[in-house]
Protein backbone atom coordinates (compact mmCIF):
# COMPACT_ATOMS: atom_id res chain seq x y z
CA UNK A 1 0.00 0.00 0.00
CA UNK A 2 1.36 3.42 -0.96
CA UNK A 3 2.13 5.93 1.80
CA UNK A 4 -0.45 8.70 2.02
CA UNK A 5 0.88 12.26 2.17
CA UNK A 6 -1.38 15.14 3.21
CA UNK A 7 1.26 17.87 3.63
CA UNK A 8 4.31 18.63 1.55
CA UNK A 9 6.26 21.32 3.39
CA UNK A 10 9.55 22.19 1.69
CA UNK A 11 9.98 25.90 2.41
CA UNK A 12 13.51 27.34 2.60
CA UNK A 13 15.15 24.08 1.52
CA UNK A 14 17.39 25.51 -1.25
CA UNK A 15 15.47 23.46 -3.80
CA UNK A 16 16.45 23.84 -7.46
CA UNK A 17 15.19 22.63 -10.80
CA UNK A 18 11.57 22.27 -11.88
CA UNK A 19 8.52 21.08 -9.99
CA UNK A 20 8.07 17.37 -10.84
CA UNK A 21 4.91 16.52 -12.73
CA UNK A 22 4.46 13.39 -10.61
CA UNK A 23 6.24 11.26 -8.06
CA UNK A 24 5.71 7.51 -8.17
CA UNK A 25 5.29 5.34 -5.11
CA UNK A 26 3.47 7.93 -2.99
CA UNK A 27 -0.25 8.70 -2.88
CA UNK A 28 -0.19 12.46 -3.48
CA UNK A 29 -3.84 12.68 -4.41
CA UNK A 30 -4.67 13.25 -0.73
CA UNK A 31 -2.44 16.31 -0.44
CA UNK A 32 -4.01 19.22 1.41
CA UNK A 33 -0.99 21.53 1.55
CA UNK A 34 1.88 22.08 -0.89
CA UNK A 35 4.33 24.69 0.33
CA UNK A 36 7.68 25.19 -1.43
CA UNK A 37 8.29 28.87 -0.87
CA UNK A 38 11.64 30.66 -0.85
CA UNK A 39 13.57 28.24 -3.04
CA UNK A 40 15.04 28.57 -6.55
CA UNK A 41 12.53 26.45 -8.43
CA UNK A 42 12.33 27.23 -12.13
CA UNK A 43 10.13 26.35 -15.08
CA UNK A 44 6.37 26.56 -15.24
CA UNK A 45 3.69 25.56 -12.77
CA UNK A 46 2.62 22.00 -13.69
CA UNK A 47 -0.94 21.77 -14.93
CA UNK A 48 -1.13 18.39 -13.16
CA UNK A 49 -1.48 20.27 -9.86
CA UNK A 50 -5.10 20.72 -10.92
CA UNK A 51 -5.68 17.01 -10.18
CA UNK A 52 -4.93 17.35 -6.47
CA UNK A 53 -8.60 17.83 -5.69
CA UNK A 54 -8.14 17.87 -1.90
CA UNK A 55 -5.61 20.69 -1.99
CA UNK A 56 -6.41 23.54 0.40
CA UNK A 57 -3.18 25.52 0.19
CA UNK A 58 -0.70 25.99 -2.66
CA UNK A 59 2.28 28.16 -1.75
CA UNK A 60 5.07 28.56 -4.31
CA UNK A 61 6.04 32.14 -3.48
CA UNK A 62 9.58 33.49 -3.85
CA UNK A 63 10.91 31.17 -6.52
CA UNK A 64 11.92 31.71 -10.14
CA UNK A 65 8.86 30.23 -11.78
CA UNK A 66 7.93 31.34 -15.28
CA UNK A 67 5.15 30.64 -17.76
CA UNK A 68 1.46 31.31 -17.34
CA UNK A 69 -1.11 30.43 -14.69
CA UNK A 70 -2.54 26.99 -15.57
CA UNK A 71 -6.29 27.12 -16.12
CA UNK A 72 -6.37 23.58 -14.71
CA UNK A 73 -6.07 25.07 -11.23
CA UNK A 74 -9.79 25.83 -11.57
CA UNK A 75 -10.37 22.19 -10.55
CA UNK A 76 -9.06 22.90 -7.05
CA UNK A 77 -12.50 23.48 -5.59
CA UNK A 78 -11.24 23.08 -2.00
CA UNK A 79 -8.42 25.59 -2.36
CA UNK A 80 -8.34 28.29 0.33
CA UNK A 81 -4.88 29.79 -0.24
CA UNK A 82 -3.08 30.36 -3.55
CA UNK A 83 0.22 32.17 -3.09
CA UNK A 84 2.46 32.56 -6.14
CA UNK A 85 3.95 35.97 -5.42
CA UNK A 86 7.53 37.01 -6.21
CA UNK A 87 8.07 34.86 -9.27
CA UNK A 88 8.24 35.71 -13.00
CA UNK A 89 4.81 34.50 -14.03
CA UNK A 90 3.39 36.01 -17.24
CA UNK A 91 0.07 35.93 -19.06
CA UNK A 92 -3.31 36.88 -17.66
CA UNK A 93 -5.39 35.78 -14.68
CA UNK A 94 -7.65 32.97 -15.97
CA UNK A 95 -11.32 33.86 -15.76
CA UNK A 96 -11.88 30.19 -14.84
CA UNK A 97 -10.49 30.86 -11.36
CA UNK A 98 -14.03 31.92 -10.44
CA UNK A 99 -14.69 28.24 -9.62
CA UNK A 100 -12.51 28.49 -6.50
CA UNK A 101 -15.44 29.40 -4.30
CA UNK A 102 -13.65 28.62 -1.02
CA UNK A 103 -10.53 30.67 -1.70
CA UNK A 104 -9.68 33.19 1.03
CA UNK A 105 -6.23 34.38 -0.08
CA UNK A 106 -5.13 35.02 -3.67
CA UNK A 107 -1.61 36.40 -3.80
CA UNK A 108 0.05 37.01 -7.17
CA UNK A 109 2.07 40.13 -6.51
CA UNK A 110 5.56 40.86 -7.88
CA UNK A 111 5.14 38.98 -11.14
CA UNK A 112 4.68 40.10 -14.76
CA UNK A 113 0.99 39.31 -15.09
CA UNK A 114 -0.82 41.22 -17.84
CA UNK A 115 -4.39 41.76 -18.99
CA UNK A 116 -7.32 42.95 -16.94
CA UNK A 117 -8.72 41.75 -13.64
CA UNK A 118 -11.42 39.25 -14.66
CA UNK A 119 -15.00 40.29 -13.96
CA UNK A 120 -15.61 36.72 -12.82
CA UNK A 121 -13.54 37.39 -9.71
CA UNK A 122 -16.67 38.87 -8.16
CA UNK A 123 -17.85 35.29 -7.61
CA UNK A 124 -15.10 34.65 -5.05
CA UNK A 125 -17.34 35.58 -2.15
CA UNK A 126 -15.03 34.10 0.54
CA UNK A 127 -12.03 36.13 -0.59
CA UNK A 128 -10.39 38.03 2.26
CA UNK A 129 -6.93 38.87 0.89
CA UNK A 130 -6.33 39.92 -2.73
CA UNK A 131 -2.74 40.83 -3.55
CA UNK A 132 -2.13 41.75 -7.20
CA UNK A 133 0.32 44.62 -6.79
CA UNK A 134 3.44 45.19 -8.86
CA UNK A 135 2.34 43.46 -12.05
CA UNK A 136 1.50 44.78 -15.51
CA UNK A 137 -2.27 44.72 -15.27
CA UNK A 138 -4.31 46.97 -17.55
CA UNK A 139 -7.95 47.95 -17.95
CA UNK A 140 -10.09 49.42 -15.20
CA UNK A 141 -11.00 48.56 -11.64
CA UNK A 142 -13.87 46.04 -11.79
CA UNK A 143 -16.87 47.26 -9.84
CA UNK A 144 -17.78 43.61 -9.23
CA UNK A 145 -15.07 43.35 -6.58
CA UNK A 146 -17.54 45.15 -4.33
CA UNK A 147 -19.40 41.83 -4.13
CA UNK A 148 -16.40 40.26 -2.36
CA UNK A 149 -17.71 41.62 0.92
CA UNK A 150 -15.31 39.63 3.11
CA UNK A 151 -12.25 41.43 1.72
CA UNK A 152 -9.94 42.69 4.45
CA UNK A 153 -6.98 43.62 2.28
CA UNK A 154 -7.12 44.80 -1.34
CA UNK A 155 -3.70 45.55 -2.80
CA UNK A 156 -3.54 46.54 -6.47
CA UNK A 157 -0.74 49.11 -6.26
CA UNK A 158 2.05 49.54 -8.81
CA UNK A 159 0.10 48.44 -11.85
CA UNK A 160 0.99 51.55 -13.81
CA UNK A 161 -1.60 51.09 -16.58
CA UNK A 162 -4.51 49.96 -14.44
CA UNK A 163 -6.88 52.90 -14.42
CA UNK A 164 -10.45 54.10 -14.62
CA UNK A 165 -12.31 55.51 -11.67
CA UNK A 166 -12.66 54.10 -8.17
CA UNK A 167 -16.11 52.46 -7.94
CA UNK A 168 -18.12 54.13 -5.13
CA UNK A 169 -19.56 50.68 -4.38
CA UNK A 170 -16.22 49.74 -2.80
CA UNK A 171 -17.03 52.09 0.05
CA UNK A 172 -20.62 50.90 0.30
CA UNK A 173 -19.97 47.16 0.64
CA UNK A 174 -16.30 46.44 1.47
CA UNK A 175 -16.82 47.51 5.06
CA UNK A 176 -14.37 44.94 6.46
CA UNK A 177 -11.41 46.48 4.62
CA UNK A 178 -8.39 47.14 6.81
CA UNK A 179 -5.85 47.80 4.03
CA UNK A 180 -6.54 49.44 0.66
CA UNK A 181 -3.60 50.03 -1.68
CA UNK A 182 -4.54 51.70 -4.97
CA UNK A 183 -1.41 53.80 -5.35
CA UNK A 184 0.97 54.14 -8.33
CA UNK A 185 -1.74 53.41 -10.86
CA UNK A 186 -3.56 55.39 -13.56
CA UNK A 187 -6.74 56.15 -11.61
CA UNK A 188 -8.77 59.25 -12.46
CA UNK A 189 -11.97 60.79 -11.18
CA UNK A 190 -12.47 61.56 -7.51
CA UNK A 191 -12.07 59.82 -4.15
CA UNK A 192 -15.53 58.39 -3.37
CA UNK A 193 -17.26 59.96 -0.39
CA UNK A 194 -18.49 56.44 0.39
CA UNK A 195 -14.98 55.67 1.68
CA UNK A 196 -16.17 57.33 4.87
CA UNK A 197 -18.06 54.09 5.59
CA UNK A 198 -14.88 52.00 5.73
CA UNK A 199 -14.61 52.43 9.48
CA UNK A 200 -12.24 49.47 9.97
CA UNK A 201 -9.69 50.91 7.56
CA UNK A 202 -6.20 51.38 9.00
CA UNK A 203 -4.16 51.99 5.86
CA UNK A 204 -5.39 53.96 2.80
CA UNK A 205 -2.88 54.67 0.04
CA UNK A 206 -3.96 56.39 -3.19
CA UNK A 207 -0.80 58.32 -4.05
CA UNK A 208 0.67 58.82 -7.53
CA UNK A 209 -2.55 58.69 -9.53
CA UNK A 210 -4.53 61.25 -11.51
CA UNK A 211 -7.23 61.77 -8.90
CA UNK A 212 -8.91 65.17 -8.70
CA UNK A 213 -11.63 66.87 -6.72
CA UNK A 214 -11.58 67.56 -2.99
CA UNK A 215 -10.37 65.42 -0.12
CA UNK A 216 -13.67 63.98 1.17
CA UNK A 217 -14.62 65.32 4.58
CA UNK A 218 -16.10 61.87 5.21
CA UNK A 219 -12.58 60.49 5.70
CA UNK A 220 -12.80 62.02 9.14
CA UNK A 221 -15.03 59.08 10.09
CA UNK A 222 -12.18 56.58 9.78
CA UNK A 223 -11.25 56.42 13.44
CA UNK A 224 -8.90 53.43 13.00
CA UNK A 225 -6.85 55.04 10.23
CA UNK A 226 -3.09 55.18 10.81
CA UNK A 227 -1.76 55.77 7.27
CA UNK A 228 -3.31 58.21 4.79
CA UNK A 229 -1.31 58.76 1.61
CA UNK A 230 -3.02 60.98 -0.97
CA UNK A 231 0.08 62.74 -2.33
CA UNK A 232 1.04 63.27 -5.97
CA UNK A 233 -2.45 63.65 -7.40
CA UNK A 234 -4.50 66.62 -8.62
CA UNK A 235 -6.64 67.11 -5.52
CA UNK A 236 -8.05 70.57 -4.94
CA UNK A 237 -10.08 72.41 -2.33
CA UNK A 238 -8.99 72.83 1.26
CA UNK A 239 -7.53 70.44 3.81
CA UNK A 240 -10.63 69.18 5.66
CA UNK A 241 -10.77 70.13 9.32
CA UNK A 242 -12.40 66.73 9.85
CA UNK A 243 -9.01 65.05 9.42
CA UNK A 244 -8.30 66.33 12.91
CA UNK A 245 -10.63 63.61 14.20
CA UNK A 246 -8.29 60.81 13.08
CA UNK A 247 -6.69 60.40 16.51
CA UNK A 248 -4.77 57.22 15.58
CA UNK A 249 -3.23 58.72 12.43
CA UNK A 250 0.56 58.34 12.23
CA UNK A 251 1.32 59.38 8.64
CA UNK A 252 -0.51 62.05 6.65
CA UNK A 253 0.74 62.75 3.12
CA UNK A 254 -1.13 65.40 1.12
CA UNK A 255 1.84 66.85 -0.76
CA UNK A 256 2.09 67.62 -4.48
CA UNK A 257 -1.56 68.42 -5.10
CA UNK A 258 -3.45 71.67 -5.68
CA UNK A 259 -4.81 72.20 -2.18
CA UNK A 260 -5.68 75.76 -1.17
CA UNK A 261 -6.77 77.64 1.92
CA UNK A 262 -5.20 77.66 5.36
CA UNK A 263 -3.74 74.86 7.46
CA UNK A 264 -6.43 73.60 9.85
CA UNK A 265 -5.41 74.07 13.46
CA UNK A 266 -7.37 70.87 14.16
CA UNK A 267 -4.44 68.87 12.76
CA UNK A 268 -2.72 69.73 16.03
CA UNK A 269 -5.04 67.20 17.68
CA UNK A 270 -3.31 64.31 15.89
CA UNK A 271 -0.99 63.53 18.79
CA UNK A 272 0.07 60.17 17.30
CA UNK A 273 1.26 61.80 14.07
CA UNK A 274 4.85 61.03 13.05
CA UNK A 275 5.00 62.50 9.54
CA UNK A 276 3.05 65.41 8.05
CA UNK A 277 3.79 66.22 4.43
CA UNK A 278 1.95 69.17 2.84
CA UNK A 279 4.62 70.55 0.52
CA UNK A 280 4.01 71.61 -3.08
CA UNK A 281 0.42 72.83 -2.73
CA UNK A 282 -1.10 76.33 -2.84
CA UNK A 283 -1.72 76.70 0.89
CA UNK A 284 -1.96 80.17 2.44
CA UNK A 285 -2.26 81.71 5.89
CA UNK A 286 -0.03 81.15 8.89
CA UNK A 287 1.42 78.03 10.50
CA UNK A 288 -0.89 77.05 13.39
CA UNK A 289 0.63 77.20 16.87
CA UNK A 290 -1.33 74.01 17.59
CA UNK A 291 1.16 72.00 15.51
CA UNK A 292 3.52 72.26 18.48
CA UNK A 293 1.30 69.67 20.20
CA UNK A 294 2.47 67.01 17.72
CA UNK A 295 5.12 65.68 20.10
CA UNK A 296 5.75 62.49 18.11
CA UNK A 297 6.34 64.34 14.86
CA UNK A 298 9.63 63.48 13.13
CA UNK A 299 8.98 65.05 9.70
CA UNK A 300 7.11 68.27 8.90
CA UNK A 301 7.25 69.42 5.29
CA UNK A 302 5.46 72.72 4.53
CA UNK A 303 7.69 73.95 1.71
CA UNK A 304 6.57 75.25 -1.69
CA UNK A 305 3.34 76.91 -0.57
CA UNK A 306 2.29 80.52 0.07
CA UNK A 307 2.41 80.51 3.87
CA UNK A 308 2.93 83.82 5.65
CA UNK A 309 3.80 84.97 9.15
CA UNK A 310 6.57 83.47 11.26
CA UNK A 311 7.70 80.04 12.39
CA UNK A 312 6.09 79.56 15.83
CA UNK A 313 8.42 79.67 18.86
CA UNK A 314 6.43 76.81 20.35
CA UNK A 315 7.88 74.43 17.74
CA UNK A 316 10.81 73.95 20.10
CA UNK A 317 8.63 71.30 21.77
CA UNK A 318 8.98 69.07 18.69
CA UNK A 319 11.82 67.18 20.36
CA UNK A 320 11.56 64.16 18.04
CA UNK A 321 11.80 66.22 14.84
CA UNK A 322 14.52 65.19 12.40
CA UNK A 323 13.28 67.13 9.37
CA UNK A 324 11.56 70.54 9.26
CA UNK A 325 11.11 72.24 5.88
CA UNK A 326 9.70 75.77 5.63
CA UNK A 327 11.36 77.02 2.45
CA UNK A 328 9.75 78.47 -0.67
CA UNK A 329 6.98 80.23 1.22
CA UNK A 330 6.41 83.85 2.24
CA UNK A 331 7.49 83.48 5.84
CA UNK A 332 9.45 86.21 7.61
CA UNK A 333 11.11 86.90 10.98
CA UNK A 334 13.68 84.80 12.79
CA UNK A 335 14.00 81.06 13.17
CA UNK A 336 13.16 80.54 16.86
CA UNK A 337 16.12 79.72 19.07
CA UNK A 338 14.04 76.91 20.54
CA UNK A 339 14.18 75.17 17.16
CA UNK A 340 17.88 75.89 16.69
CA UNK A 341 18.57 74.08 19.95
CA UNK A 342 17.21 70.91 18.37
CA UNK A 343 20.04 71.03 15.81
CA UNK A 344 22.58 69.42 18.15
CA UNK A 345 24.59 66.26 18.23
CA UNK A 346 23.26 65.54 21.71
CA UNK A 347 19.85 65.01 20.26
CA UNK A 348 16.37 65.46 21.58
CA UNK A 349 13.88 62.77 22.55
CA UNK A 350 15.17 59.19 22.17
CA UNK A 351 18.50 60.43 20.89
CA UNK A 352 16.94 62.01 17.80
CA UNK A 353 18.18 65.35 16.58
CA UNK A 354 17.19 67.74 13.85
CA UNK A 355 19.32 66.93 10.80
CA UNK A 356 17.35 68.83 8.17
CA UNK A 357 16.15 72.37 8.80
CA UNK A 358 15.48 74.40 5.66
CA UNK A 359 14.14 77.93 5.29
CA UNK A 360 14.34 80.96 2.97
CA UNK A 361 17.22 82.52 4.86
CA UNK A 362 16.93 85.93 3.19
CA UNK A 363 13.43 86.34 4.62
CA UNK A 364 13.77 84.13 7.70
CA UNK A 365 16.96 84.81 9.61
CA UNK A 366 18.34 81.36 10.33
CA UNK A 367 21.94 80.82 11.44
CA UNK A 368 21.20 77.21 12.43
CA UNK A 369 19.56 76.03 9.21
CA UNK A 370 21.21 73.05 7.59
CA UNK A 371 20.25 74.47 4.19
CA UNK A 372 19.01 77.77 2.83
CA UNK A 373 17.09 78.49 -0.36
Amino acid sequence: ERPVVTRLLLDDEVLEGTIPMELSGIAFEFLEIISMSNNTLKGSIPSSLGTFYNLQELNLRENQLTGTLPTELEELLNLEVLNLDRNSITGSIPWEFNSMHLIEELSLFDNSITGSIPDTMEQLRNLELLYLENNELTGTLPSGLSKCTRLRELRLRSNLQLGGTIPPSYGDTLVDLVVLYLDRMALSGTIPTSFGKLTKLQDLQLYENNLGGPVPTELGNLQELQWLYLDSNYLNGSVPVELGELRKLRFLYLSENGLVGSLPQQLGQLTMLEMLRLHKNDLTGTIPQQFSQLEKLTVLELSNNYLTGTVPNSFGTLARAVELEFHDNRLTGDMPQEICELVTTNGGADGLFLVRLIADCEEVSCSCCTSCT
